[in-house]
């Protein structure tokens, strides 16, 4: 099987994993194991050999397309006119699960601007949180009415710098600026709401502004 024939990293992991599990598999049965082995033209994902047997595998991930299967096809006629025994493994990918939680981005800014302004309280005479500009998730685990997810992301923070009187006069500073943040919660999914909240802000760049040069 080749690299091109991958259509993902994800898909080639499970690939590289049921490889190295066969491997092991018929080692410890006492065969003498080559990987990626190239006979007449063609190459086998494994090949198994122990006294005179010799047992060549294809590994596959499903769906398995049309070309594919030609190419199998080759490769059992190949194996056969050696006298190999020719297995095919297939590896189901697991079926993946679409989690949006639309509501996350409104109720997260909530949370900050009510529970969590002391986070920049520090920076400035007045600060403010206007926006959250991104959201990656890491993590996430559901039950029937909940989701422990572990989330990084952007948010939007106005900072004012001076007293109001001296923003006017021109001697202060108002300015907007991205946060990033790491959040671990606790969210309800059937009332939207947050039910706890672990958040630090990568605080960095104004201790040292040089930190991301």
């Amino acid at each position: 099987m080749q690299n091109g024939e991958f259509e993902s990293y994800f898909t080639k992991a499970l690939y590289d994993a049921k490889v190295e599990e066969l491997s092991d598999k018929y080692k410890t049965q006492n065969f003498s194991v080559q990987k990626n082995v190239r006979v007449n033209g063609v190459k086998f994902d494994l090949i198994a050999e122990r006294d005179n047997s010799v047992i060549a595998f294809e590994v596959h991930t499903v769906p398995v397309s049309i070309t594919t299967n030609k190419r199998t096809t080759k490769r059992h006629e190949i194996a056969k006119s050696l006298g190999y025994k020719f297995r095919i493994v297939m590896v189901a990918q697991p079926k993946r699960i679409d989690v949006k939680i639309a509501w996350l981005k409104d109720v997260l800014l909530e949370h900050f601007i009510s529970k969590q302004q002391h986070l920049i309280d520090k920076f400035a005479a007045d600060a403010d949180y206007e926006e959250i500009d991104e959201i990656v998730f890491h993590s996430i685990h559901l039950s029937v009415h909940t989701a422990q997810v572990n989330i990084s992301g952007n948010i939007v923070v106005s900072f004012q710098y001076g007293s109001k009187e001296a923003v006017e006069q021109g001697d202060g500073l108002l300015m907007d600026d991205t946060v990033i943040f790491d959040a671990d919660l606790l969210l309800n999914l059937n009332d939207h709401r947050i039910e706890s909240a672990k958040i630090t802000l990568d605080d960095r760049y104004w201790y040292n502004p040089d930190y991301y040069q």
